[in-house]
């Protein structure tokens, strides 16, 4: 697989993703904390895969990244990382919704699912 981005504003919580993330074979692993951090790494180098918060303290709102990142460089599948799950009905752009506290068992699962379902340029490499 290629480039993921990670857009949490939570440090070690994003940390732990993109461990994750390259754990299940991604080459390479962004982290943003805002909104528009997100969309200019996007632009920088696309994301074959997008695992995003849903609120984001000091800058934004992680659906609207995804949005943006669509519209301005192309799609993505995006797995949605939330405390809340009440916005599960507005994440229209969701690959898959995990609620927060997430176990790296469950992250690693099912971004392995998300990652089966790219397109062959973008599966990981075994």
């Amino acid at each position: 697989m290629r480039h993921v981005l990670v857009i949490e504003d939570q440090w070690l919580f994003a940390q732990f993703v993109a461990d994750v993330a390259m754990c299940a074979g991604a080459s390479s692993v962004a982290i943003a904390d805002t909104a528009d951090a997100a969309v200019a790494l996007a632009h920088q180098h696309k994301p074959a895969v997008i695992l995003c918060d849903v609120d984001l303290r000091a800058g934004g709102r992680g659906p609207d990244a995804v949005g943006r990142i669509h519209r301005e460089v192309g799609s993505a599948p995006a797995i949605f990382i939330t405390g809340n799950p009440d916005h599960e009905g507005a994440l229209r752009h969701a690959a898959a919704i995990l609620a927060k506290p997430v176990s790296p068992d469950q992250l690693l699962e099912t971004f392995r699912e998300v990652v089966k379902r790219l397109p062959a340029r973008h599966t990981l490499a075994h």
